[in-house]
């Protein structure tokens, strides 16, 4: 596995530390401080989302952690809390909006759009660009 720090890291409080990758994909994350912490590991179903959380014994962290997704996002079924950001499809999940972050747009899980249109826009003359 790979150690990835991204732009969670954080020495002195008890935040996520680093993510850990396998073949691309988020398998675990590392919380806790700098001097020491735990290792989570990342269970995702088919699209990469975030379902469940285990510690490192294997056991499901708090228990009842466990998230499950509507077709488009939205939530289906949520129960505790996880360590991690990351959500439907692996993207972020800002908790005041409810709203994910795709590397360049922000959509709603709710109404299965994006919220605003694409940056780029493509050329008829060039196929390539559509």
């Amino acid at each position: 596995m790979d150690r990835q720090h991204g732009d969670d890291e954080v020495v002195a409080r008890s935040l996520p530390l680093g993510d850990y990758y396998a073949g691309g994909t988020r398998v675990a994350m590392r919380t806790g401080t700098a001097s020491g912490g735990t290792v989570n590991y990342l269970l995702g179903d088919h699209l990469g989302s975030q379902a469940l959380t285990l510690t490192s014994t294997g056991a499901r962290l708090n228990t009842n952690t466990e998230l499950r997704y509507m077709p488009y996002g939205a939530a289906r079924y949520t129960a505790g809390t996880t360590p991690t950001s990351f959500n439907f499809t692996g993207q972020r999940k800002d908790n005041g909006s409810g709203l994910l972050f795709y590397n360049a747009r922000w959509y709603d899980p709710v109404v299965g759009r994006f919220i605003q249109a694409d940056t780029l826009v493509p050329s008829p003359g060039n196929p390539q660009s559509l």
